[in-house]
């Protein structure tokens, strides 16, 4: 009997790079989401720092007009940096979560063709078996035959 065929064989090399290529893309945006995470910690320590630096120099010298001014506009600043920020990674986390979820619909296409493969093989495989039996049936229906002929002959 022939070789086992699957038909659909270059169809299921087309997932599989898919699902590759998916991959990828929600590793890329998964590192987008870690180092926006990253510099938004940045930025916290930084106001953190910048905060405790401000109330050593108050405590030390006391009120300045123009040095609170200036921590002042730094701070805003921050702020508006670590509103920015976390906007741009929410909106990175959703580019995350719709990669993701094309990640998961693609291996599912992917695992789907791979099962429909094995079962066709196995179902191959029956066949493949099926056929030997019937084969040595035949062979020993006919060695059966032979040797019976033999026996009446003598």
């Amino acid at each position: 009997m022939k070789k086992f065929s699957f038909r659909l064989e270059k169809v299921l090399k087309l997932k599989e790079r898919m699902e590759s290529l998916k991959r990828g893309e929600y590793g890329d945006a998964v590192k987008l989401v870690d180092d926006r995470q990253r510099a938004l910690d940045g930025l916290d320590i930084e106001r953190d720092r910048c905060a405790a630096e401000e109330n050593e120099f108050l405590v030390g010298t006391g009120l300045n007009v123009v040095r609170l001014r200036a921590y002042s506009r730094y701070f805003n600043r921050l702020r508006g940096e670590v509103k920015v920020t976390t906007e741009i990674m929410r909106a990175l986390e959703k580019d995350a979560e719709v990669k993701r979820q094309e990640l998961i619909v693609s291996s599912r296409e992917k695992k789907t063709l791979e099962r429909y493969k094995e079962k066709l093989e196995s179902v191959h495989l029956q066949e493949m078996d099926k056929a030997e039996q019937q084969e040595l049936d035949e062979l020993g229906a006919v060695q059966y035959v032979r040797n019976a002929s033999r026996r009446t002959d003598s």
